[in-house]
């Protein structure tokens, strides 16, 4: 569907993000600002007529050099759709970081190929109908697979980051009709070793990376799509859990930013606010997350919940989050739970679902959720199964 180009109201936009039509909502949601495609600053009614809500799809990447190792479906209300075609030169390549525009007419998934056809960046228009005609590659290819890979916000530019070799983060300028620009130059002070992980902040004025190998393991560049990577700020007061960040996020609700990484090691979930730097960390959730490492985090749209994959069962973990408080209490685990580790988690544009990808089949787990009671029911597996281990899933 798409909003109407006339007469509009709050009611034909809860349709289009897939709500109840008396849902409670703000021209400043999350999900409105998203749909509108104003991350933030004014936004009025004339700036959602003719929107179509992104959240119609579902891909995967995973380590399986087949055909499976990038899978990606319809998605909608009832759960997954036929897989599409994947692209014909996909053959025999490993799938990692996976990142859509805010339009989701572009998609780029982050790959083991170093060779100048599919390229360790391979970025495609995106349709209805699935994959199109592949845009050319950076003239500057990442040094290895980008584990980590994010458009901005603003569309303007795109980010990856990847483990094994310096720099460790690389990023360009992003045209949506013309693709990859120059290099932008590598951040004066670089990430201390293998990062995994990227994170936009929503205004696109700050762009996070997350490292496995080396302290502070978070490192967050302020950004401008003119120049790239700008200062480094100063890293946080304390930062628990090791020198392992596995996934970073920045999240905005409102007036409100905090930004998250996911640990290797006790309390395996750190959270602070953020405003011209780090805050004081938020206290760690009073129902620990006990075993595993923590691989990825993501908060609900709404801002309401928190939830972590980890690699040890139940393999995911949600609380009740406040933007200003932080962790609230810990929500039940889902009923059927994955049988592997979980590598990464991602909630539905329209909150009511959220989904991991697992080592073990079915590969990529799905479930109804509600803010009031956290994991629903599992939707059915695809009839064509992504391929195992996952590395990343994404909603689009």
């Amino acid at each position: 569907m798409t909003t109407p180009t006339g007469t509009i109201s709050m009611s034909d936009v809860n349709v289009e993000l897939g709500l109840s039509s008396t849902a409670q909502i703000s021209l400043n949601d999350t999900n409105v600002r998203l749909l509108a495609g104003i991350p933030s600053g004014t936004i009025s009614m004339n700036d959602l007529r003719g929107k179509t809500w992104q959240a119609k799809y579902i891909a995967t990447g995973a380590s399986q050099g087949t055909s499976l190792g990038l899978s990606a479906y319809p998605w909608s209300g009832s759960g997954f759709g036929t897989k599409y075609a994947i692209p014909a030169n996909w053959t025999s390549t490993f799938g990692y970081g996976i990142t859509t525009n805010s339009t989701s007419t572009a998609i780029s998934i982050g790959t083991n190929n170093s060779g100048t056809t599919l390229g360790r960046t391979a970025t495609y228009v995106w349709s209805s109908s699935g994959f199109g005609t592949k845009y050319a590659l950076p003239a500057t290819q990442t040094e290895s697979a980008p584990y980590g890979l994010e458009f901005s916000p603003d569309n303007a530019s795109i980010a990856a980051s990847f483990p094994t070799t310096s720099p460790y983060t690389r990023a360009y300028p992003w045209n949506n009709s013309t693709g990859f620009g120059t290099t932008y130059s590598n951040p004066a002070v670089l990430p201390a070793g293998s990062s995994y992980s990227v994170s936009f902040k929503a205004d696109s004025a700050a762009l996070a990376v997350g490292n496995i190998t080396t302290a502070p393991s978070i490192t967050v560049y302020a950004w401008t799509s003119a120049s790239g990577y700008g200062s480094k700020f100063s890293d946080p007061a304390s930062n628990p859990g090791g020198a392992t960040t596995y996934g970073v996020k920045f999240f905005t609700s409102g007036s409100s930013t905090v930004v998250a990484r996911s640990t290797g090691s006790a309390p395996r979930i750190a959270v602070w606010p953020w405003s011209s730097g780090f805050g004081t960390i938020f206290s760690n959730p009073s129902t620990a997350i006990a075993a595993g490492i923590s691989r990825w985090v993501d908060f609900s749209p709404s801002g309401n919940a928190i939830v972590i994959s980890n690699g040890s069962s139940p393999y995911i973990h949600a609380y009740v989050w406040s933007m200003s408080t932080g962790f609230g209490t810990k929500y039940s685990d889902p009923g059927t739970l994955a049988t592997g580790n979980a590598d990464a988690v991602d909630f539905s544009p329209a909150g009511n679902a959220v989904a991991i990808v697992s080592d073990t089949s079915p590969g990529v787990l799905v479930y109804n959720w509600t803010t009031a009671s956290g994991f629903g029911s599992k939707f059915s597996d695809p009839a064509t199964l992504p391929g195992i281990p996952g590395n990343r899933v994404s909603f689009y």
